[in-house]
C-alpha cells in the first residue's frame, strides 16, 4: 500500500485490512508533518533521496556521466525493489500518486496476476480545467499556474489506472478527465480514536480548521461568520492553521459545529472526525449523489452560505440532532474495516458502479491543439479496454476523438 498519507487515510485502511484478518506492508514517499504514524518503507529515505539533482553546465561532462550512472543504479534499485514488494502479495493499493512516475508498477502487477485498487484523493486526478468547466468558480482566485493547458500529469495517472486497476475509487469533482466507471470512496475512520461528546454550549464553539484555506472557502466562511456575529449571533469562532490532527480533535471535542469547506465538495475527512466527535457539519455537498452516500451534513456553498449558517447557528436543537445522526452515520459506514470489506466484495461481485464518467466524453472544451493531442492520446491508450467498448461510443467531438 503507498504512496502517500492523505488525512490519515493510508493508516486507516491499513487497520481495516488487518481486522480482517490481512496483512499489509506500507510505503510512502515520505511522512506527513501532520501525523506520528510509522511505515514499513520510506521510500524517499530509503532510494529517491540518494538521486543526484544538481543542474550540472554542459561542460561538466565528467560529473554528468556520473550522476547518470548513479540515478540508473538508483532507479534500477528501487524498480527492483518495488517488483519484490509486488511479488510478495496479492494486492497492490495505490493512494495518491503512483510509485513510479509512469505508473510501472500496475502494469507489472498486472502481468504478475494481482489485485490492483487505485484511490483517488483529490489534487492527483483533478484537473483544474476540467474542474472549472464542470463548476462554478467565479467566487474564488485561484494560483495562475493553476490554469494551465497541460493535462499530462493526471491523464497518464488516469488512464494507466483504469487500464490495469481492478478497480478505482474517486469522486464526481476530480473526475472530470476519468472515463472508466468507478466506485465513491468512503472516507475512512477510526471511531475508536474519538470521544464522543455533543456539548451543548450555551455560547456555541464553532471550528473552522482548512488545511490549505483558498481550497477551502475561507475568506468567504471568516468574512459570513463574522457579519452574522456582528449582526448579534452569540457564538466563539475557533478558526486555526496549520495544527497537529491531535490538536484539532481536541478543539472538535468541545466544539458545536464544525464549517468546513464551500469549493471543492464534501464532506471530506474533517468532516468526519468531526461527526464522530459529537460536531454538527455545515460543509459543501452535492445533494444528487449516489444513494450509498447521504450523509446528514448541513449543505453550504458560496450563494447560500450566509442564510444557511444563520438557519443552523440560530437553532440548538438542529445542531444536537445533526451532530446524534452524523456519529450514527459515520459508525455505520465509514469504519475502515466496513470500507475495506465492501472493496473486497467488490473485487469478487463487482456490484453495479456508482458512477459513470461523461463529462470528458460529452462536455469538456480542450483549450488547443496540444491539449487536445494529449487528450486523444490517451484516450488511445485505453480504447482496447473492455470496459471501455462497453461505455464509451465512438465519435469526434471539438477534435476529442473517442
Amino acid at each position: 500500500m503507498g504512496t502517500a498519507e492523505i488525512a490519515g487515510w493510508m493508516q486507516h485502511f491499513k487497520s481495516g485490512f488487518q481486522q480482517l484478518g490481512h496483512t499489509v506492508t506500507t510505503a510512502v514517499f515520505e511522512k506527513s508533518p501532520f501525523y506520528n504514524f510509522e511505515y514499513d518503507y520510506e521510500l524517499n529515505k530509503r532510494f529517491l533521496n540518494k538521486l543526484d539533482n544538481r543542474v550540472l553546465p554542459s561542460s561538466a561532462y565528467v560529473q554528468r556521466l556520473r550522476r547518470k550512472i548513479n540515478n540508473g543504479i538508483v532507479y534500477y534499485r528501487y524498480k527492483k525493489f518495488l517488483q519484490r514488494l509486488i511479488d510478495d502479495h496479492d494486492l497492490l493499493f495505490v493512494l495518491w500518486n503512483p510509485f513510479l512516475g509512469d505508473s510501472g508498477e500496475l502494469k507489472y502487477a498486472r502481468e504478475k496476476n494481482k489485485k490492483i485498487i487505485s484511490v483517488f484523493v483529490g489534487s492527483d486526478a483533478r484537473y483544474f480545467r476540467a474542474f472549472k468547466q464542470q463548476y462554478d468558480i467565479s467566487h474564488w482566485v485561484f494560483p495562475l499556474d493553476w490554469d494551465h493547458a497541460n493535462p499530462g500529469f493526471h491523464v497518464s495517472l488516469i488512464r494507466n489506472a483504469e487500464k490495469y486497476s481492478d478497480l478505482i475509487y474517486s469522486l464526481p469533482d476530480q473526475a472530470g478527465l476519468q472515463l472508466k466507471p468507478y466506485y465513491h470512496i468512503h472516507v475512512p475512520i477510526a471511531s475508536a480514536n474519538f470521544d464522543f461528546n455533543i456539548p451543548g454550549n450555551k455560547k456555541l464553539k464553532v471550528v473552522h480548521a482548512p488545511s490549505v484555506p483558498f481550497k477551502k472557502g475561507t475568506d468567504i466562511i471568516e468574512r459570513t461568520l463574522a457579519k452574522l456575529q456582528q449582526e448579534g449571533l452569540d457564538f466563539e469562532l475557533l478558526s486555526v492553521r496549520n495544527m497537529p490532527n491531535t490538536e484539532v480533535l481536541k478543539l472538535l471535542y468541545e466544539a458545536d459545529v464544525l464549517v468546513d469547506e464551500i469549493v471543492y465538495h464534501g464532506p471530506g475527512s474533517l468532516s468526519f472526525e468531526a461527526m464522530l466527535s459529537g460536531c454538527a457539519v455545515a460543509t459543501r455537498y452535492l445533494e444528487d449523489s449516489p444513494a450509498c452516500f447521504k450523509p446528514p451534513v448541513w449543505p453550504i456553498d458560496a450563494n447560500t452560505v450566509y442564510e444557511q449558517l444563520k438557519t443552523l447557528l440560530s437553532d440548538h436543537a438542529l445542531i444536537k440532532n445533526l451532530a446524534q445522526q452524523g456519529r450514527e452515520y459515520a459508525l455505520k459506514n465509514n469504519e475502515s474495516a466496513i470500507i475495506v470489506q465492501h472493496m473486497l466484495e467488490d473485487l469478487e461481485l463487482r456490484r453495479p458502479y456508482d458512477y459513470y464518467p461523461r463529462f470528458l466524453r460529452d462536455t469538456y472544451l480542450s483549450s488547443g491543439e496540444q491539449e487536445t493531442t494529449i487528450l486523444n492520446e490517451w484516450t488511445n491508450y485505453v480504447k482496447d479496454c473492455n470496459w471501455y467498448r462497453d461505455n464509451i461510443e465512438s465519435g469526434q467531438r471539438e477534435g476529442l476523438l473517442f
